[in-house]
């Protein structure tokens, strides 16, 4: 509300200083072209400002937006390599839901693959589009019968989301491990805690 109210009285005050201009180029007795140059000169400086403004709250948000992308990896790296879950339990234990697109669910994703601690959808890959992936994380992560110590039940719940959500599940989530057992991941914990270095291996990505 504070934002808006600032908006809003700069809107005022840019409004009241056109029509004073406008009132001296109407009864001033300096020459009207020299006021008129004076009115044009302010519109061009106030599109820049308003412009320059602009630019920065967008770098600004860009900045927040990638801050939250990396802040989300590396909890979920840390889960992973800490606590042995999943990649997708992982995922959904890192806060995922609180990423704002579909875009930065995937940054998360591709950095998690990137630093070999596996593909959270690669079990699911064939019944929950990528375009869909967050909206999915979010039905997992507040679903109640969804509990992340039952380390398949996303499986259950993906085919429960594509049934009720109407996509077609025609294709087979493919091996799917015994409950208690373990899916494929890439490495093992121990070694991908061995090997994970978040204060070399963050800073060099941020660069």
């Amino acid at each position: 509300m504070t934002v808006l109210w600032a908006d809003l009285w700069t809107f005022v005050k840019g409004v009241g200083l056109a029509v004073a201009l406008f009132l001296a180029a109407t009864f001033h007795p300096l020459p009207q072209n020299i006021i008129v140059a004076a009115l044009i000169g302010y519109v061009i400086v106030s599109a820049f400002y308003a412009w320059r403004e602009e630019h920065h709250m967008a770098q600004k948000r860009a900045d927040a937006r990638h801050a939250a992308v990396m802040e989300c990896f590396q909890r979920c790296g840390d889960i992973i390599a800490k606590e042995n879950r999943l990649p997708f339990n992982a995922l959904v234990c890192a806060r995922a839901h609180e990423l704002e697109t579909a875009d930065e669910l995937m940054e998360v994703c591709a950095l998690l693959i990137a630093y070999e601690h596996g593909d959270p959808f690669a079990e699911i890959e064939k019944v929950v589009p990528t375009d869909k992936r967050l909206a999915f994380v979010k039905f997992v992560r507040w679903s109640p019968k969804y509990n992340v110590s039952d380390e398949i039940a996303y499986l259950d719940a993906a085919q429960e989301w594509a049934a009720r959500f109407s996509f077609l599940v025609s294709a087979s989530l493919g091996d799917r491990p015994e409950r208690g057992g373990r899916a494929t991941r890439p490495a093992s914990a121990s070694e991908m805690a061995a090997r994970y270095d978040y204060s070399s291996k963050s800073s060099a990505n941020a660069k």
